[in-house]
C-alpha cells in the first residue's frame, strides 16, 4: 500500500461519520447536488430578475413543478433552480426567516469586504461585471440541461414565454458548450473536472474510483444542509417559525439543531438544500498561449516548450495527467484522469510547483505538520464543482478571434465561508502560500498592473517568469441558495 493510500485510509477512519448508514432524501434534493448531468451535454444558465412579488411567486410555482429531483435519472432533460438573498426578499420572505441564512449569502458577493476576500480587484472588480451588480441584479438562476441542442432551445423558448407571462426580466443567459469530440477540455486545452470529492451517502464512490482510480469521500453535511459535516457538527441552514408554515410543507427541525434553537418551534427551510456559488469567468486563450510562447523564447534552455510551461501553471498536462505522475506533457496523448496521488512526497515542488493552479486549489497532504493532519484540514474546505464552459472553442489558440468564451464556475458547498471563500482567499489568492512571495494563482488570481510572477523549483536554480497578465477575468457572479424541493414549494407559496 502506497504512503498516499495509507494516509487516505487513516483520515477516512478518523473522520468516520457517527451515522454510518446515511440515507439521502433524494426526492427532496435537487438533482445537481448529486449529478453533473453528464448525459445531458447541452445546457443554459438563465439569470432572471423579479419585478412584482405576486407574479414572481406564480412564476416560481410554475418553474418549481419542472424542477428535477435527485431520484430522477433523466437522459432527456433536467432543470434546477437557485435564488439569491435579494431574490428571497423580492418574494417577500419574512425578515426573521431571511436573517437565518448564512452571513456571506446575506451579504452577497459584491460588497467591498467580500471583494477583498475573493480577490475581486483590478480587472476582476465588480464595477466591470455585466451581471450580479447593483445595475443588473439577479434574483434567480435557472439551470436547464438537455440531450440535444434543439431540445435545449425548445426549453429556453418555453422559459421565455413563462417569464413574459409573469413579467420576469432576463439579466443574462449563458449557453454552455460541450463539444462532441473533446468535451472534457476547458478552453485553454486542459482536461478538467478530475479531482471531484464524493458526497457520503451518494453511492458515487464506485464510479469515481473507476474514472480516476481515487475517491475522497466527504461528509454529507459539507454539501447538503441538515446532515453531519467534516467536523461532526450538524450543518444547519435557514429556519422558519412553525406559525409561518401552517400546512407543514417543510420538514420539522431535527433534534440535532436543538443546540442552536428550540427545535419544537421551527421548521427546516434549509434541509436537503445547499449554497451555490456562480462566477462567470472569461478566458483569453490567445493571450495565454502567446504568453507561453514569449516566455519560452526568452529562456529556451530552461523552458523546453510552451506546453511544458503551461502545464506547470495548471499542475496537470493537457491530457489531464498530473505532474506528480509524470512531468512530461507529451507522455501520452490519450486522456489520463488518474487522481491517486499526494503532494507531500514533492516537498520542494520540483514535480508540481507550489503555485500551480490545481495544487493551490487542493493542497491535499502537503500543508501542515504531517500528511494526516494536512489531509484532514484540506478535506474540510472541499467544494463540489458543477460548472461548464461557454462559447465556441477557439480555432487557433494563438490568434484572438474576439469571441466570448470561458467557464461558468459553479460550486456547491454548505458553508460558503469555510469552503469556497477559504479556498479563494487562503489558497488561490494568497501571495505567500507555502513559502512563495508575492505570487497568486497564475490562472485565476488577480494580477496587478505590472503583471504577476510564477516560480518553478528545479534541482538547481528555480525558474521565475514575470509579467503574467490576466488570463481569466470575472464577468459576473452571485451567491445562491439551492433549496430542497419542499423548500421551493414553500417559497413559491404552493
Amino acid at each position: 500500500m502506497s504512503c498516499w493510500k495509507r494516509v487516505e485510509k487513516l483520515v477516512s477512519k478518523t473522520m468516520k461519520s457517527k451515522n454510518a448508514d446515511i440515507i439521502l432524501e433524494r426526492s427532496d434534493i435537487q438533482g445537481i447536488l448529486l449529478t453533473s448531468y453528464s448525459k445531458l451535454p447541452y445546457a443554459a444558465y438563465v439569470l432572471v430578475r423579479f419585478n412584482a412579488t405576486k407574479s414572481a411567486k406564480e412564476w416560481l410555482s410554475e418553474v418549481a413543478k419542472r424542477c428535477t429531483p435527485a431520484d430522477v435519472d433523466s437522459d432527456v432533460e433536467a432543470l434546477n433552480i437557485a435564488l439569491t438573498y435579494s431574490g428571497l426578499l423580492a418574494l417577500e420572505l419574512d425578515q426573521s426567516i431571511a436573517d437565518s441564512f448564512s452571513h456571506p449569502f446575506i451579504e452577497g458577493m459584491i460588497t467591498e469586504r467580500r471583494s477583498r476576500i475573493l480577490g475581486d480587484t483590478y480587472e476582476n472588480n465588480p464595477k466591470f461585471w455585466t451581471w450580479g451588480t447593483a445595475q443588473n441584479p439577479v434574483h434567480a438562476l435557472i439551470m436547464q440541461f438537455a440531450n440535444t441542442q434543439s431540445l435545449l432551445q425548445e426549453k429556453l423558448e418555453e422559459g421565455n414565454r413563462l417569464s413574459k407571462k409573469y413579467e420576469i426580466s432576463n439579466a443574462a443567459t449563458i449557453i454552455a458548450t460541450k463539444t462532441e469530440s473533446d468535451y472534457r477540455k476547458e478552453h485553454f486545452g486542459f482536461v478538467d473536472g478530475i479531482g471531484q470529492p464524493v458526497i457520503k451517502g451518494s453511492d458515487l464512490r464506485t464510479n469515481q474510483l473507476k474514472r480516476t482510480g481515487h475517491a475522497t469521500e466527504i461528509e454529507t453535511g459539507d454539501f447538503i444542509l441538515g446532515y453531519d459535516d467534516q467536523y461532526g457538527s450538524y450543518a444547519h441552514g435557514p429556519i422558519v417559525p412553525k406559525e409561518h408554515d401552517p400546512r407543514v410543507v417543510l420538514p420539522k427541525l431535527s433534534l440535532k439543531a436543538a443546540t442552536i434553537v428550540d427545535n419544537t418551534k421551527f421548521h427546516d427551510l434549509g434541509r436537503n438544500g445547499s449554497y451555490l456559488v456562480f462566477r462567470q469567468l472569461a478566458q483569453d486563450v490567445a493571450k495565454f498561449w502567446q504568453y507561453m510562447d514569449d516566455a519560452q523564447k526568452l529562456s529556451p534552455n530552461r523552458i523546453p516548450s510552451p506546453e511544458w510551461l503551461a502545464s506547470r501553471f495548471v499542475g496537470r498536462c493537457p491530457n489531464g495527467q498530473s505532474l506528480m505522475l509524470n512531468d512530461m506533457t507529451n507522455a501520452k496523448e490519450e486522456t489520463d484522469t488518474r487522481n491517486d496521488f499526494g503532494y507531500r512526497q514533492d516537498e520542494r515542488g520540483t514535480k508540481c510547483p507550489f503555485g500551480a493552479h490545481v495544487r493551490r486549489a487542493n493542497p491535499r497532504d502537503s500543508l501542515g505538520p504531517n500528511a494526516e493532519q494536512s489531509l484532514l484540514s484540506a478535506n474540510r474546505h472541499r467544494i463540489l464543482r458543477r460548472g461548464r464552459s461557454y462559447g465556441e472553442p477557439i480555432a487557433n489558440n494563438r490568434v484572438d478571434d474576439k469571441k466570448p468564451r470561458g467557464l461558468n464556475f459553479i460550486c456547491i458547498n454548505a458553508d460558503i465561508e469555510r469552503q469556497f471563500e477559504f479556498v479563494q482567499q487562503t489558497w488561490i489568492g494568497n501571495p505567500v502560500l507555502n513559502g512563495l512571495f508575492d505570487e497568486v494563482d497564475p490562472l485565476t488570481g488577480s494580477q496587478n498592473a505590472e503583471g504577476g510572477t510564477f516560480s518553478i523549483p528545479t534541482e538547481d536554480v528555480r525558474i521565475r517568469v514575470k509579467g503574467i497578465p490576466q488570463f481569466v477575468t470575472v464577468k459576473g457572479g452571485a451567491y445562491f441558495f439551492l433549496p430542497g424541493i419542499r423548500a421551493l414549494k414553500f417559497l413559491a407559496g404552493m
